[in-house]
């Protein structure tokens, strides 16, 4: 890992002086990691669409047909897709012995927030009606903005009094889009790739003016004001 650190610290430099790619560049060549891994041969890519949303389904042999990870890739909610994360998204699926659902949800600038979250509701009703899927035969996994996004699917899906899925993998999850934790500054240092200044502009693009505290606050139950449970808060 500090040999990638130090190989992306590298990059930095020597691209400094250069004009800054644009977004479908920057789209071209996203790479969790610097890093392209493609899905192994023995996975079994099928596109198909959910709930009106671009998606695939991946299926390493042996598969259980009966049980989905539904996967939410990464990429600050505006980069991101099959290419980047597929490996990831189909050896999670090799583990664990299930198909795996990968939506390809709208991105931001071009469609901001709730564009994205939108888009995975959508997919997660499909596999529940659709597909005729139990909560209980479904786990949600997400990395980075993916992560996120499983968070909020969980919240959105707990508000409608739905059942949950049965598991969550939240991998590195960008679960605070006002930036207000103290490890923002007080280790900004140590990462290279999620600097402060980027993690704020993909929140930015993303939210496009909404204001993220008023949401919460108006999702927080009027049984619970001001306590330390409260979403709001």
């Amino acid at each position: 890992m500090q040999e990638l650190i130090d190989a992306f610290r590298d990059g930095q430099k020597a691209s400094a002086s250069q004009a800054s790619p644009t977004l479908e560049e920057r789209r071209a060549a996203f790479a969790p990691g610097e890093r392209l891994h493609p899905v192994p041969d023995d996975v079994v890519v099928r596109e198909v669409t959910a709930g009106g949303v671009p998606a695939h389904w991946l299926a390493a042999p042996g598969a259980d047909a009966g049980r989905v990870l539904l996967f939410l890739h990464g990429g600050g909610y505006e980069l991101g897709s099959l290419r980047s994360d597929g490996e990831l998204a189909a050896r999670l699926g090799r583990a664990s012995g299930m198909r795996v659902l990968f939506p390809e949800y709208r991105l931001a600038p071009e469609h901001p927030f709730p564009a994205a979250i939108d888009d995975v509701l959508a997919a997660w009703r499909w596999l529940r009606t659709d597909q005729d899927l139990s909560a209980r035969s479904i786990a949600v996994a997400g990395d980075s903005a993916g992560g996120g996004l499983t968070v909020a699917l969980l919240v959105a899906t707990r508000d409608a009094g739905d059942a949950l899925p049965a598991a969550a993998v939240l991998m590195s999850p960008t679960v605070d889009l006002t930036s207000s934790g103290a490890s923002m500054t007080e280790r900004a240092d140590q990462d290279p790739i999620s600097t402060p200044a980027m993690l704020r502009q993909f929140a930015s693009d993303y939210l496009a003016g909404a204001d993220i505290r008023r949401l919460w606050r108006r999702r927080c139950s009027p049984h619970c004001p001001g306590s330390r449970r409260c979403l709001c808060r």
